[in-house]
């Protein structure tokens, strides 16, 4: 059975490109069969509770979503994934 990890995380809007090519590239050679980033271009500040509060994001970062599919769960564990 496959098994999906998820994050949500503040990127420089500046680096985007660099974020997609290290992520693809490192996901890649460790077994990830299917990444999916999803770029927060107009994510509305909350008053209460807001994705842009949950990861602390400044005035300059976007707020990214990902999730990733791995062939099962052992192979997503660290000692699973082979040394870069």
């Amino acid at each position: 059975m496959s098994c999906i990890r998820g994050f949500v995380c503040a990127v420089p809007g500046t680096n985007r490109a660099a974020f997609m090519a290290h992520a693809a590239e490192a996901l890649r050679d460790r077994g990830c069969l299917r990444a999916v980033d999803c770029w927060g271009d107009d994510v509305p500040e909350g008053n209460v509770t807001a994705l842009r509060k949950a990861v602390l994001a400044q005035d300059d970062e976007v707020v990214v979503a990902s999730w990733y599919v791995w062939p099962t769960k052992a192979a997503h564990h660290p000692d699973a994934i082979p040394a870069r």
